[in-house]
């Protein structure tokens, strides 16, 4: 419906105009004087203030935190009384009066008597140097007589006299305190079972070996029949049945101790000057029969500028050896296993045993350095082992500052890398070695 309007309701002209620039300044005002306050305030933001002591009643941050469980506001101004706010003030202190105030007294009594030198003497510094502090100590609850671990933050900062003040908050950390104790006593709980499974294994090991030498002594004996013949040419096959049975128990036993002796941090290092090149030849002349009779090409590489060596000779030899075996224990008939050595941009020096053997999945890698573990591959259970021999080698390099990494893939092989650092890199004798595949004979006498 339209409306209708009589002439006396519309406004004139002027007076229209005029009521419009009327609405204009009033809207101006409104404006400026928005303008106005957002300036002072962003002017109050950029200002560096010095932290003031306003009542945590008038605080609403401080109100807020005052009334969260488990914590207590504190503040102290010269000549006044400590006041105490906060939910569980007098919970966690037991110490807070009627009015409001603390019984300082009766708090400092209740610290532990081993824990309030410290603490009076961050109080001091506070007072004297404005230097904040942050302790925790022992405190038995007047109110309770529990003993818990409280954690005390303060802070100086001025009220708004201009006067110094004191502010800081309390936390109850017996919980806290409660776990990293339990975790402490599991983790040393864990250090001492280990060394005792260390020692025993040393125990048994020494316990075994003295027979064995006898049982592998006697075993020559009946196999060189010193004291004339056998008999039966099957004692002698069963007397060399024994003495390789026992000569392979002594080394399980050797490998044992030499681990206990490592993880037990006894094992010292006795450097001399060792020639790579001669290093590896031995290390190749004990495994060469083994490689022949699983049908194994062995091949070296070795740069013969390489540098001599400062490190044990034996327990660079026994690393070799451990990396020499496991790639042949895992490389079917007709594989290679290729020993390389270079020197790095930076001086050290790399020894290498890579094999074509059956390798292992890139997840399974940190197993294998674990002590005990024989990966459950179907070639290696059909071999004999204690799985130390990486764990070993790996504690070996370690003492040599130096570092055991493996590189594999199943059904691509396993290249084990131990790497030498510079300050073990001795100039300037070169070495010499005859690079490509040395196939291995069936036999050889000469070995």
């Amino acid at each position: 419906m339209r409306r209708v309007t009589s002439s006396s309701d519309v406004p004139t002209a002027p007076d229209a105009a005029q009521a419009e620039l009327q609405r204009l300044r009033q809207r101006l005002a409104e404006l400026e004087a928005r303008l106005a306050a957002a300036e002072d305030k962003a002017a109050a933001l950029q200002a560096p203030a010095a932290p003031t002591c306003a009542d945590p009643v008038d605080d609403p941050a401080q109100s807020l935190v005052g009334n969260m469980r488990g914590i207590a506001l504190f503040r102290r101004r010269d000549g006044a009384p400590t006041r105490l706010f906060g939910f569980d003030a007098q919970a966690i202190t037991g110490v807070l009066k009627p009015d409001g105030t603390a019984d300082c007294d009766a708090w400092r009594r209740a610290i532990a008597e081993e824990d309030l030198p410290s603490y009076m003497a961050a109080q001091r510094r506070l007072c004297e140097t404005g230097e904040a502090y942050g302790l925790e100590f022992r405190y038995t609850n007047p109110l309770t007589g529990r003993t818990v671990w409280l954690r005390e933050q303060s802070y100086a900062g001025h009220d708004h006299d201009g006067g110094p003040c004191y502010d800081g908050f309390i936390l109850d950390v017996t919980a806290e305190k409660t776990r990293e104790r339990l975790l402490q006593d599991a983790t040393d709980s864990a250090i001492l079972a280990d060394r005792a499974k260390t020692q025993f294994l040393a125990n048994v090991s020494h316990e075994l070996r003295t027979p064995l030498h006898a049982i592998v002594g006697f075993a020559d004996l009946m196999i060189d029949q010193a004291f004339g013949p056998l008999g039966s040419a099957r004692y002698l096959e069963y007397s060399r049945d024994i003495h390789s049975s026992a000569t392979h128990l002594q080394r399980l036993i050797e490998e044992i101790l030499d681990f206990a002796k490592a993880d037990a941090g006894k094992d010292e290092v006795r450097d001399s000057l060792l020639d790579i090149g001669d290093l590896i030849n031995s290390a190749l002349r004990m495994v060469r029969e083994h490689a022949a009779r699983n049908g194994l090409t062995l091949s070296v590489d070795i740069d013969e500028r390489l540098p001599q060596l400062r490190a044990d000779e034996r327990k660079m030899r026994q690393i070799l050896l451990n990396l020499l075996s496991n790639a042949i224990k895992f490389t079917r008939s007709g594989g290679t296993v290729r020993v390389s050595a270079a020197e790095r941009p930076d001086g050290s020096v790399t020894l290498s045993v890579a094999d074509s053997g059956i390798g292992i999945a890139p997840e399974d890698v940190p197993r294998a350095f674990e002590p005990f573990v024989q990966l459950d591959t179907g070639l290696g259970r059909q071999h004999e082992g204690t799985g130390l021999g990486l764990p070993l080698s790996a504690k070996l390099a370690a003492l040599h500052e130096g570092a055991l990494t493996l590189e594999s893939r199943p059904g691509q092989g396993t290249t084990a890398r131990l790497a030498m650092p510079p300050n073990r890199s001795i100039r300037p004798r070169p070495v010499s070695l005859p690079h490509g595949q040395m196939p291995v004979p069936a036999t050889d006498p000469g070995a």
